[in-house]
C-alpha cells in the first residue's frame, strides 16, 4: 500500500474520538434498515400529529416483513449451494483453507454477507488468528456501516487505508481502528440508566492496542455493487425498501384502528337531558345537545353509535397492488414471493417467470469471485504471518482462486424432474452422484453413502423375501392394467383388433362417399 501521509493518521483518529460524527447519517439509515429486516418495523410506525405518547402506545400497529423477504428471495439462488474453491498450483493452501472454511461455516457466512450487502450496501469479513493449530482462523461478518466503517487512502480511490469497527460492550462504545502497522481501542465512557448523553465521545485505551503482526488489514468485504466510482458512492436496497414498508405499515395500521373502532362505536346521546349521566361499560356515552329556538320545543332525544363504513377490502387490495408492482419492478417472481395454490403454474410457466431470479444469481457471481479472491488472500496471509505455517504461500494481487458454481437449476418435483434426470444421465451430463447432490443437496461423499445405503437397503429387503418393482416400473397405480407391471398381452391383442376393425369401417364409408 502506499504510504500515508502523517496527517491521515490525525484526522481518522480526531474523527474517532468524536464518535464518528460524519458517519452518523449512514450509520442511522442502516440500523433502521436492520431492523425491518429483522421484522421490528412496528416500532418504527411514525406518530401522528397531535398525538399523544398514550395514543401512540395503544394504537394498533401493524408490519409487513416486505424488507425481509424481497431480500431473502434475491439472495435466495447464489450461495445454495456454494461453489467449489481451488488455489491454482497450491494444493496444500487449497486444503489448508478447506479446512478453515468448514470450521467457520463460509457459505452460511456468505449467504449472509450477500443478503447484507443487498440491504445495506456493503458488508465485511474480518480474519483474526485464534493461536490454537487445530482451529486456527476465525471469520467474523460485520453486516454494514453500523458496525464498519472503511476508510479510504486519501489520494487512491478504491483502496482501503485502515478500517473501523464498533461494537458494545457492558454499556459503552467500543471503537477498534485497523491500519497495516497497528490496531488501537478506543471506548465510551459507561452510560447508566436515563443518561441520554456523552454516549458516542470516546477515548483512546492503550491497553487494549498493539501492534499488526499480520502485516495487512485483516479485512475482506462484499459490496452490493463493485466500487468503481469510490465506496460512498455504494447503497443497497435498504434505503428504498424501508420507506416502501413504512408506508405500507402505516396504511395496514390504520386499518387496524378503523377495525378497532368499529368495533367499539363511541355512543352519542343526541339532545338528552343535561341532568342525565349514563353509564355504559365498556365505552363511553357522549352527550350532543342542539340549541333550541325559544319557538320550538326541542329535538326528541335519541340514542345512537357513531359508526363509519369501512372498505377494508379495497385497502387490502391496494396494498396487494403496491406489492406486486414493486416486486415486478425489483425482477422478483410472484411465486417466489408467495404461492399460491390455487394458480400454481406449470413447469414450464414456472422456470419461465423464475428466470430473471436465476440471471441475476448469475450475474452476480462475477464480482463475487473478486469478493471471495479477497477473503482468500486475507485469510491465507493471516495464516501464514501468525502460524509460519509451510506451503501457505501468498502471492498478493497474483493469487488465482478459481470458483466452480453449480448450474442453476429450479427444483419441479414430479414427472418433469425425473424426465430431466433421466435424459441427463442418458446423455452423460451427470452421474447418479450428481444428481442425488442437485436432489438431496448433499456433497459428494454424502452422495456415494447415500447410494451405497441405497443397494444395501434393496439387497437386505430382498434377502427377506419382499419382492420388489422393476426399476422404471410406474409408480402411479393407475398406469397399472393388471396385477403385472405393463399391459396384459391377451388385452392388448383384443384392442389391436378393435382398432384394425373401426379402421375398416372408417376406410369403406370414405369409399362410398
Amino acid at each position: 500500500m502506499t504510504k500515508l501521509p502523517d496527517s491521515y493518521y490525525s484526522d481518522v483518529e480526531r474523527e474517532i474520538i468524536a464518535g464518528l460524527p460524519n458517519e452518523q447519517e449512514r450509520r442511522a439509515q442502516n440500523l433502521r434498515n436492520v431492523d425491518y429486516y429483522h421484522m421490528r418495523g412496528a416500532k418504527l410506525i411514525p406518530r401522528r400529529d397531535a398525538e399523544t405518547d398514550q395514543d401512540y402506545r395503544i394504537r394498533p400497529k401493524r408490519h409487513l416483513p416486505f424488507t425481509h423477504r424481497v431480500v431473502d428471495v434475491l439472495c435466495s439462488k447464489l450461495y445454495c449451494p456454494g461453489p467449489n474453491r481451488a488455489i491454482v498450483d497450491q494444493d496444500a493452501a487449497t486444503k489448508w483453507l478447506e479446512q478453515v472454511y468448514t470450521q467457520n461455516l463460509v457459505n452460511s457466512l456468505w449467504q449472509r454477507a450477500d443478503r447484507m450487502s443487498t440491504l445495506n450496501g456493503m458488508s465485511a469479513f474480518q480474519v483474526n488468528a485464534t493461536g490454537d493449530r487445530q482451529r486456527p482462523i476465525k471469520i467474523q461478518l460485520w453486516t454494514g456501516w453500523h458496525e464498519v466503517i472503511p476508510f479510504e487512502h486519501p489520494d487512491i480511490a478504491n483502496e482501503i487505508a485502515s478500517v473501523v469497527t464498533i461494537d458494545l460492550i457492558d454499556n459503552r462504545t467500543r471503537y477498534t481502528w485497523w491500519t497495516e502497522e497497528f490496531f488501537r481501542t478506543y471506548q465510551t465512557d459507561k452510560l447508566y440508566p436515563g443518561q441520554t448523553s456523552g454516549g458516542r465521545t470516546a477515548h483512546y485505551e492503550p491497553a487494549l492496542s498493539g501492534d499488526n503482526t499480520y502485516g495487512i488489514i485483516p479485512f475482506a468485504f462484499v459490496w452490493y455493487e463493485l466500487p468503481l466510482n469510490g465506496i460512498d458512492s455504494v447503497e443497497g436496497l435498504g434505503g428504498f425498501l424501508t420507506s416502501l414498508n413504512e408506508t405500507i405499515d402505516c396504511e395496514m395500521s390504520d386499518m387496524a384502528q378503523a377495525v378497532q373502532m368499529y368495533h367499539s362505536p363511541i355512543a352519542c346521546a343526541y339532545d338528552a337531558d343535561v341532568s342525565w349521566h349514563p353509564i355504559v361499560a365498556p365505552g363511553k356515552w357522549m352527550r350532543i345537545n342542539s340549541v333550541p329556538t325559544d319557538l320550538e320545543r326541542g329535538p326528541t332525544p335519541r340514542l345512537e353509535y357513531l359508526q363509519g363504513n369501512l372498505d377494508i377490502t379495497g385497502g387490502w387490495t391496494n396494498i396487494r397492488g403496491v406489492v406486486d408492482s414493486e416486486l415486478e419492478a425489483l425482477g422478483i417472481p410472484l411465486t417466489a414471493y408467495r404461492m399460491d395454490s390455487n394458480t400454481l403454474p406449470s413447469g414450464a410457466a414456472l422456470v419461465a417467470e423464475q428466470k430473471p431470479l436465476m440471471d441475476y444469481a448469475v450475474e452476480r457471481r462475477e464480482p463475487f469471485r473478486v469478493y471471495e479472491t479477497g477473503l482468500a488472500r486475507v485469510a491465507l496471509t493471516v495464516g501464514r504471518a501468525f502460524y509460519k505455517q509451510a506451503g501457505l504461500t501468498t502471492q498478493g494481487q497474483d493469487l488465482a482462486l478459481n470458483l466452480t458454481w453449480p448450474s442453476p437449476t429450479i427444483d419441479l418435483p414430479g414427472p418433469d424432474r425425473d424426465t430431466q434426470d433421466q435424459d441427463s444421465l442418458a446423455m452423460g451430463l451427470e452421474s447418479r452422484v450428481m444428481i442425488v447432490m442437485r436432489r438431496f443437496g448433499l456433497s459428494r461423499d454424502q452422495a456415494i453413502e447415500h447410494l451405497k445405503q441405497c443397494v444395501e437397503d434393496e439387497q437386505e429387503v430382498s434377502g427377506l423375501g419382499i419382492s420388489l418393482p422393476p426399476k422404471g416400473a410406474p409408480a402411479n397405480p393407475e398406469h397399472e392394467t393388471t396385477g403385472k407391471f405393463g399391459p396384459d398381452p391377451e388385452e392388448s391383442d383384443e384392442m389391436s383388433a378393435n382398432t384394425s376393425m373401426q379402421s375398416e369401417r372408417e376406410q369403406r364409408g370414405r369409399e362410398n362417399y
